[in-house]
């Protein structure tokens, strides 16, 4: 059987099958088979014939399915705090339950508020919408609620357990929520900024010249002093809930932050740490990674947030942990 699917966008996917019946959920893993690389990963596909849309477990059949098109769904987007999850359902809506206290409530926003939503983060009590508006925020006023007014274009926007930072269109950055996690910017030093991050307690920012500003807790990143001077044509940094680790142009690695959270890189490891790759750097905020007999690296799930982990070109993945 060949069925010949019609895009939004005018193009056409023909899909042939040696079966005479196709489950509608079968032909969306067809089309996006096809489609690879060219839909959101979180993107749903649905069908309709002759102007009805089709159920998932429909089937079809050559006498039903001469003219078949599909309807592209924005993602859903879902975020959590400590206590409660929003849901934006094709960027039209935002669905909160849970914990009131936590952002489990946004009964309190006129609809239009929460409308055409792009993306949505949370810290551990408070949730901020990137709407085509501006920047909409609830959840506990202690922990990110309050907001700015932010009506200009947001790019990106990160978080700490207690306060967010957003980089703004203009490459300037803003912060709000607990002054000790970060909701404090330093002054005069934020602009011109290419990208964000960010440890549980602290915020690292990348400048277009390549140098770095931190600010937040001073034993989680926050203070980086110290090494402030080899923060110099920063590539790129990660976090994990208390220490930065960035790679630098000339593939060298830096950290700061608490030793007990890969802030310090063992001496012993010191001399692998030469020409990284950038791809090679990950954080794990999650996961806590020991060694077993064999050598092997299994993962334990931890919530101390404490280890890097950097691939060197062996077949393991090599630790950054003091622990």
């Amino acid at each position: 059987m060949e069925i010949t699917v019609f895009l939004p966008s005018g193009r056409h996917v023909i899909v042939n099958t040696s079966s005479e019946v196709l489950v509608v959920r079968d032909l969306a893993v067809l089309v996006k088979a096809q489609l690879d690389g060219l839909l959101n990963r979180a993107s749903f596909l649905r069908f309709s014939v002759s102007g009805r849309l089709l159920e998932w477990e429909a089937k079809l059949v050559p006498e039903n399915c001469a003219e078949v098109f599909a309807i592209l769904e924005e993602p859903m987007i879902l975020a959590a705090t400590k206590a409660a999850f929003a849901l934006s359902c094709n960027g039209f809506s935002v669905i909160t339950w849970g914990n009131a206290e936590y952002g489990g409530d946004s009964s309190n926003f006129e609809s239009s508020k929460l409308t055409n939503v792009q993306k949505i983060r949370s810290n551990e009590l408070a949730f901020a919408a990137i709407t085509d508006a501006g920047v909409v925020c609830w959840g506990s006023s202690n922990d990110g609620d309050q907001g700015p007014e932010l009506k200009l274009n947001v790019t990106e926007i990160h978080a700490t357990q207690r306060s967010f930072a957003a980089l703004l269109e203009d490459s300037s950055v803003v912060a709000w929520g607990d002054a000790i996690f970060g909701g404090t910017l330093p002054q005069n030093q934020l602009q011109k900024v290419r990208c964000l991050q960010a440890t549980m307690f602290a915020f690292a920012a990348i400048k277009e010249d390549g140098s770095v500003v931190t600010w937040g807790d001073k034993h989680a990143g926050g203070d980086s002093s110290k090494v402030q001077h080899q923060l110099n044509r920063v590539v790129e940094i990660q976090g994990t809930g208390g220490a930065f680790a960035a790679i630098l142009e000339d593939r060298s690695v830096v950290t700061w932050g608490d030793r007990m959270r890969g802030g310090e890189i063992p001496s012993a490891l010191q001399e692998k740490l030469h020409n990284i790759d950038s791809r090679s750097v990950f954080s794990e905020r999650y996961f806590y990674f020991h060694p077993e007999k064999s050598g092997k690296y299994v993962s334990t799930l931890m919530v101390s947030y404490r280890i890097f982990y950097i691939s060197t070109g062996l077949v393991k993945k090599t630790p950054i942990s003091t622990n």
